[in-house]
């Protein structure tokens, strides 16, 4: 390989072919050999600028992810500066699926060495495609479903989840890290195909069930979207006919398994949507509708099943958390545009209407954006002051851009009398919880 690197450009043979070779068929006969593994990760390190400009890294990246898979925390440190090389030019969604899929692989790996040939693990030709895409040795544009990972995992649930597979699942939520810190460092803008993944790859159907690691993995997620939208706010608008159709889809009634990322965007939207320009008010027009939407399907789904205690309704925190959040949302962009502001207010009214169904805090945050909405110039004031963000944060790299930070829209929570707060050591425990999380 090294001899391959050196005299690429003077030797009569195709390296590329020479490479494909050595991957295809020595690779997988040696990977599991240790000295193998540091050999192979030195090569890589040694000859990271070569490699990278005969696009080593983007045609067999997958490969060198076994070696991680197989070998854990073993080759941890050395696969770290690897991928520290490879992933500026691999910004795409087959890495993002590459680093979830990583417990998977050694699962599988694990079980091909010790009970049979992986074909014998699933029946189905579906799944056996997708079995064949996540063990593949180069990369590959096949629009793969995803959704059939979870026949594989429940192939694989028989058996005992041992030590390799949950090292290797913790080492995936620092390769998440890396790989989001570049894309905010590079030039170019999420793309739309990237988000969907995210939002994708968020169900806990689609990650490798370990205990804990699915949780991890979520936060990371939220935790980087939240920061990706703050570098480059535009993607509220660039990216607004998927982030419509995601808050659509947990609209459903039963999809709650987002509510975490669904809280996060519906945020964004309410924080970073401005509007400057005639296609940015019709996009704040767009996302007012789909919220509207959600708070109406709640608004149903609360007169199907009656009017709730308050015990029983301050247990559903997070889904509280959504609609609180969804309240702000809408009365930010009703601020903003004030065309919006009548249609914002009869859907907060419906809400208070039904405020029994819901958690106390729900139709108190409704009727005060009511109020607040009543008045213009205070609702400019309190839920949309101005901030100007640095220009590093412009995608344009013109200036900076304009976000909006509700600083004030929590007070009315702070600053309620003692008498007015929950009892109860429960009540006061969900309390807590919902107002840490609302706004």
């Amino acid at each position: 390989m090294q001899l391959l690197v050196n005299w690429s450009d003077s030797i009569a043979y195709d390296v590329d072919t020479l490479f494909a070779v050595f991957f295809n068929s020595v690779f997988p006969k040696q990977f599991k050999d240790p000295v193998f593994a540091f050999q192979m990760l030195s090569f890589c390190r040694r000859n990271g600028v070569a490699l990278l400009e005969r696009k080593f890294f983007v045609t067999y990246f997958p490969t060198l992810f076994k070696l991680l898979a197989w070998h854990g925390d073993l080759v941890l440190t050395e696969f770290k500066v690897v991928f520290s090389l490879m992933v500026p030019r691999l910004l795409n969604v087959q890495l993002l699926h590459v680093i979830l899929d990583l417990p998977l692989v050694a699962a599988l790996l694990e079980h091909e060495a010790n009970f049979c040939h992986l074909e014998f693990l699933v029946q189905d030709e579906t799944v056996q495609n997708t079995l064949r895409h996540v063990l593949r040795n180069e990369s590959s544009e096949t629009n793969l479903k995803y959704s059939h990972l979870q026949h594989l995992f429940k192939a694989l649930r028989v058996h005992h989840i041992s030590r390799r597979v949950n090292d290797v699942a913790s080492a995936v939520v620092p390769l998440l890290f890396c790989f989001f810190n570049v894309l905010l460092r590079s030039a170019s803008e999420p793309s739309e195909e990237l988000l969907n993944a995210v939002f994708h790859r968020f169900s806990p159907n689609l990650l490798f069930p370990i205990a804990g690691f699915q949780r991890r993995v979520q936060h990371t997620f939220v935790n980087r979207l939240l920061v990706i939208f703050e570098s480059t706010p535009n993607l509220i608008f660039s990216l607004k006919r998927r982030i419509i159709v995601f808050i659509r889809m947990n609209t459903e009634a039963g999809q709650v398994t987002s509510l975490e990322l669904l809280i996060a965007v519906v945020w964004a939207v309410g924080e970073y949507a401005r509007a400057d320009s005639d296609a940015n008010l019709s996009a704040l027009d767009d996302y007012l509708e789909a919220l509207e939407t959600y708070v109406q399907e709640r608004i149903i789904d609360a007169s199907q099943q009656g009017a709730l205690p308050s015990v029983a309704a301050a247990a559903d925190a997070v889904g509280t958390r959504a609609l609180l959040v969804v309240v702000s949302a809408l009365s930010k962009l009703a601020a903003r545009w004030q065309s919006l502001a009548s249609r914002a207010t009869m859907c907060l009214c419906k809400l208070a209407q039904f405020a029994r169904a819901f958690h106390p805090v729900v139709g108190r945050r409704a009727n005060e954006c009511i109020a607040i909405l009543a008045h213009p110039s205070i609702a400019s004031a309190v839920l949309c002051a101005p901030r100007r963000l640095p220009a590093c944060h412009n995608s344009s790299g013109s200036g900076s851009a304009a976000a909006f930070i509700d600083d004030n829209s929590a007070l009315p929570f702070v600053m309620q009398p003692v008498a007015e707060s929950p009892r109860t050591p429960a009540d006061t425990l969900v309390f807590h919880k919902l107002l840490c999380g609302a706004i």
